[in-house]
């Protein structure tokens, strides 16, 4: 019997719509250094602020302070995280639209589901309650829990965890990275596909070579049943 795909989604960006916590939190931190600390903050856009998305907070800090001491990037990181967690607690996070739907419907078909996220463990934490995630995800594996190394490794991991073959959702180059390391190491001949969502902070550059992109994500669970082979044959229900 020809096993059915489990289906790795990234987070920000592709399930949880970010930038109205992130922004702010961000923002808090700078004004922080700066009134603070002294620090100089050179002025920053929105699009470059959406632009970390997807970065673990060392890549973030070297790519715009790469000379702020260690200790307040410590500091700035804790702010933004207990801002944002506090902002997901009150009620303030949301998901994109039809996401829920989306996610309904891959767990009546049978498919097992997880998040692979460049995120902190208390983040994953509180989303995880707030949403009920557990009734559509199996597992929520934040990058602080492996020592913030890159996604590309802690996909095998997962991959001890859950049967291949794969299908891999997100929204930057590392989520698509992902999908090609995994379909290297598994032993599964079909390998790993992967669905690029531009809808969030993705550039259509950097999702070059995805399998299938979503536009938007009322598209996502079409876009996810045309790279299941054994989905194929099957008509979509109407939601």
């Amino acid at each position: 019997m020809k096993m059915k795909h489990s289906i790795i989604f990234d987070y920000d960006g592709t399930i949880h719509d970010t930038m109205n916590i992130y922004e702010p939190a961000m923002r808090e931190a700078f004004r922080w250094l700066k009134e603070s600390c002294s620090i100089e903050i050179p002025p920053v856009s929105s699009q470059r602020i959406a632009s970390w998305l997807g970065m673990n907070k060392y890549e973030m800090w070297n790519s715009f302070l790469p000379d702020l001491p260690g200790e307040l990037r410590e500091k700035a990181s804790d702010m933004v995280g207990a801002y944002m967690e506090e902002a997901v607690l009150t009620g303030k996070a949301v998901w994109y639209d039809g996401i829920g739907k989306t996610l309904e419907e891959m767990k009546r078909r049978g498919y097992s589901m997880a998040v692979l996220s460049n995120c902190q463990t208390s983040y994953a934490r509180v989303h995880w309650q707030q949403f009920s995630m557990d009734r559509w995800f199996e597992r929520f594996y934040d990058c602080e829990s492996f020592a913030y190394l890159p996604k590309t490794e802690i996909i095998g991991r997962i991959e001890s965890d859950f049967p291949g073959p794969y299908v891999v959702v997100g929204a930057r180059k590392s989520d698509l990275e992902c999908a090609k390391v995994s379909f290297i190491s598994t032993s599964v001949l079909s390998g790993s596909s992967f669905v690029g969502c531009l809808y969030g902070f993705g550039l259509r550059e950097e999702l070059q070579g995805s399998d299938v992109l979503a536009e938007k994500p009322e598209e996502l669970l079409e876009k996810i049943m045309q790279v299941m082979p054994e989905e194929q044959s099957k008509l979509l229900p109407e939601l």
